[in-house]
């Protein structure tokens, strides 16, 4: 509800917060119904207008990123650390290079959503909506950029006119 509040107030364009909810044992938070559709299922439809989404995404990013933030909201590269440290399949060497790497960048004091992608904006009537806060953190604006660079470079869209203007876009 935290980052709910933080976002709302900021101005930044989220759907409206509202009520703290438990249901069957389980707390939730209700937010405003968004009715729109995804920059990225809108792309599908209109994919000469790449240009125009990239813009857009951009503008909205750093808007984010303008955000200043409690101290007290998590912290982008102690969850960084920790997912690293508890993932599985990565290999004891590169595990502490990625920790090195992380220790010598700069923390931040920027809101960052850590999820940014096409899929997370959705377009309506009252203009773009930036949803799925889940994993907005205190950080590097640097950090969440470079994260929403690789789910546009590795995301294979399943429209092959798609993963042909996907492939354009990226070289």
């Amino acid at each position: 509800m935290k980052i709910g509040r933080i976002v709302q107030d900021a101005g930044l364009p989220v759907p409206r917060l509202g009520d703290l909810v438990e249901v069957d044992g389980r707390r939730g938070i209700v937010y405003e119904r968004v009715d729109g559709v995804s920059m990225a299922r809108l792309f599908q439809a209109k994919p000469w207008l790449l240009l125009h989404f990239a813009r857009l995404l951009a503008e909205l990013h750093a808007a984010i990123h303008a955000c200043p933030v409690p101290a007290d909201l998590p912290s982008q590269r102690e969850g960084f650390a920790r997912a690293i440290r508890n993932a599985p399949n990565l290999p004891s060497d590169l595990r502490d290079a990625a920790l090195r790497a992380l220790a010598v960048n700069p923390d931040g004091n920027q809101l960052c959503h850590g999820d940014f992608h096409p899929d997370n904006v959705m377009m309506t009537a009252r203009g773009p909506i930036v949803i799925d806060w889940m994993t907005a953190r205190r950080g590097n604006p640097i950090a969440d950029i470079a994260r929403t660079l690789v789910l546009a470079t590795t995301a294979v869209p399943p429209d092959p006119l798609l993963r042909l203007v996907f492939g354009v876009a990226r070289s």
